[in-house]
């Protein structure tokens, strides 16, 4: 497809912002330690590559269009030599991987405007690609070795084939469209929502052109093929049915501190309350739901089945027993298009030319501009985990006995004596930890923000660090910047869900002395 010139020039901007952004502070704090769940794909991919047995032995998300191609890398890159480097600085393999994660991103973003361009025109394609390029939570998410950013990537690929269906009904573009279905799912489960869209697509465009044989044997067709691209992009699945197991067994945990707690309905509840309109900002959340509105009075079926596919994501990562902000990440595209949607729609009832589009453009713009700035910035500087870090080596003997808490500093190999747990909170509290010889306490943000955020499911944690935040002695402390807080946080709102954890922003750090 050829694209105008201003409007291909408009697209690769938005993915220079978007690459600019996403690549900003991508080091965060190795070598010393990953971010989260990253070594589950790195230690994969690099097996894979050094051994050459193509069983990644685990599947949780399951993850294959991550593992397989972050392997090919390693091999490309490393040949022969992978083993003995991943056995030194390792920090280039993950390096490698958000490598990877990124491209993902920032690729999605014209499939984002293909898919919004013909579902709703190029306003609005234009306006829901810039959304997604600078929403905070989809650009940390791509800058780490996750399934998140592929999974839009093969999800939006997957929806572009399949309403291209209805240009030419075949069974060949159903069977491009299935391919691609089965392999978004490879990348993450949930993505089997849009088997929805590849067969309500496949309905609309058979009936339409009057195609004789109906519409049931291509939308068996689509399905098989979605079967053959999940097994042909994740073989081991079948083939490694034990593993499969055991790793499914190990994800369907129950209880997360921060993430559990609600039954589906209320998980559902959750996200469309809660988690979407703090992913997208609640200017964009409201004009995305107008955008909803004014898509279903017009009874498009290509609307309907965008709009389809991202109630269906919502009910099945509602019926789960966690719920996070990340894991909307796939749909945020379509929500983003729809907040397109209603701005462009708004231009064209009210005749005022592209000003009405500029204004909710810059209304939909600065609060995720804003906390991306402040995300990039935090990631950019060196992180409270590291500085304490420093700290620690600078200031207190090897051999110092300390109790450090999830997100902590990463003190492995340091010959302190440390207690690395999730959570320091005990009922004993603090004293309990000074009986024992532990002479410091070393306590995040990422940690006890979440067990404030709910004090009635966890009086005696709250209880524990309110205590020690009372009574203990701050030796030191150090959290993440924030550029002109008192300034900006009145204007854009400082709130921000883009951190792996459920804080706002980077974790802060405390180090307390007992």
């Amino acid at each position: 497809m050829r694209w105008p010139p201003p409007i291909t020039c408009l697209v690769a901007c938005t993915m220079l912002v978007g690459l600019l952004g996403t690549v900003a502070g991508l080091v965060k704090s190795l070598p010393y330690a990953p971010e989260s769940d990253e070594s589950v794909f790195v230690d994969a991919a690099a097996r894979i590559a050094a051994r050459g047995d193509l069983d990644p032995y685990w599947f949780g998300h399951p993850g294959a269009t991550v593992i397989y191609p972050l392997a090919a890398i390693y091999r490309a890159v490393y040949g022969g030599g992978m083993h003995g480097h991943t056995m030194g600085n390792i920090s280039d393999l993950y390096l490698l991987g958000r490598g990877l994660s990124v491209a993902y991103a920032i690729f999605s973003l014209p499939l984002v405007f293909v898919v919004g361009r013909r579902v709703f025109g190029t306003t609005a394609a234009l306006i829901g690609t810039w959304l997604m390029a600078v929403l905070p939570i989809a650009v940390a998410h791509a800058q780490v070795v996750r399934t998140d950013s592929a999974g839009v990537f093969w999800g939006l690929l997957a929806v572009w084939l399949s309403l291209s269906i209805g240009d030419q009904p075949t069974f060949r573009r159903v069977a491009l469209a299935g391919i691609a279905v089965g392999v978004a799912i490879a990348t993450r489960y949930f993505m089997v929502a849009l088997l929805p869209v590849l067969l309500g697509a496949t309905l609309v465009a058979y009936r339409h052109s009057g195609a004789s044989g109906g519409w049931v044997r291509p939308a068996a067709l689509g399905c098989a093929a979605a079967v053959l691209g999940f097994l042909l992009t994740s073989p081991y699945a079948l083939l490694d049915s034990a593993a499969l197991q055991k790793t499914l067994r190990a994800e369907a945990e129950t209880t997360d501190v921060g993430a559990d707690g609600l039954s589906p309905v209320g998980n559902f509840v959750w996200y469309l309350t809660n988690a979407l309109p703090a992913d997208l900002t609640w200017p964009a959340a409201g004009l995305g739901l107008l955008g909803i509105v004014l898509a279903l009075a017009t009874r498009s079926p290509e609307r309907l089945h965008l709009l389809g596919y991202a109630a269906v994501f919502l009910v099945l990562i509602s019926a789960s027993p966690l719920h996070w902000h990340r894991w909307s990440i796939q749909i945020l595209p379509v929500l983003a298009l729809f907040c397109g949607y209603a701005i462009q729609n708004l231009t064209q009832r009210l005749r005022t030319g592209g000003a009405i589009a500029l204004a909710a453009l810059a209304l939909v713009s600065i609060q995720p501009g804003y906390q991306l700035v402040t995300y990039d910035v935090q990631q950019i500087a060196t992180p409270p985990a590291i500085l304490a870090r420093e700290w620690i080596l600078a200031n207190l003997p090897r051999g110092t006995r300390l109790a450090v808490e999830g997100y902590g500093p990463p003190l492995a190999g340091l010959a302190y004596a440390n207690t690395d747990m999730f959570t320091l909170a005990e009922p004993g509290g603090a004293d309990d930890y000074g009986a024992r010889g532990y002479r410091y306490l070393v306590v995040s943000s990422a940690v006890y923000d979440r067990y404030f955020s709910e004090p009635h499911r966890y009086a005696s944690q709250v209880a524990f660090y309110t205590d020690l935040f009372a009574r203990g002695r701050l030796v030191a402390e150090f959290d993440s910047p924030v550029p002109a807080p008192d300034l900006f946080a009145r204007i854009a709102g400082a709130e921000c869900t883009c951190a792996l954890h459920p804080t706002r922003g980077g974790p802060t750090i405390r180090i307390y002395a007992i």
